[in-house]
């Protein structure tokens, strides 16, 4: 058997969420031909809603390797410390990918059900990204290695 740990914090998850819609709010305008900043960016106000959607992005990406994990527990400060009980034959060249995986997946999925709110023509963008985002963690997770031949 071989471990995976998966770690991220929530405080990470934030600034990038931050500097996306950001981003997205500089580059797009108001049908008045204002900037969007105001409308789209991330604010200190709105934590609270950006923390439901954390938490559901966290469940989502738990259900996904919850056969992984012996026992599935969290954290009181919501970060993500995971340790996955992967198969023998798991390339454990893919740990650090599945990490960056796992970390742009909830921040695509926050900013995608974030932009539901504020600007819905960039929700399928986010949300298709999350959703391949996913399924290259779901690939990364159940990728073997070769069998090697044990010398007797």
């Amino acid at each position: 058997m071989a471990n995976l740990s998966i770690s991220i914090t929530k405080s990470s998850i934030y600034e990038e969420v931050a500097k996306t819609t950001a981003y997205l709010g500089a580059k797009n305008k108001l049908d008045d031909g204002k900037s969007a900043f105001d409308q789209i960016f991330v604010t200190d106000a709105d934590l609270a809603m950006i923390e439901r959607f954390y938490n559901e992005s966290k469940d989502a990406l738990l259900n996904l390797l919850k056969r992984f994990m012996p026992t599935i527990g969290s954290s009181a400060d919501g970060n993500i410390n995971w340790t996955l009980s992967m198969p023998s034959r798991f390339d454990t060249n893919m740990s650090g990918s599945i990490t960056s995986s796992a970390t742009s997946f909830i921040v695509n999925s926050i900013v995608a059900k974030w932009c539901e709110i504020t600007a819905n023509d960039k929700v399928k963008e986010y949300a298709d990204n999350a959703a391949a985002l996913l399924l290259d963690i779901k690939d990364k997770v159940f990728n073997k290695t070769k069998p090697t031949r044990t010398k007797i």
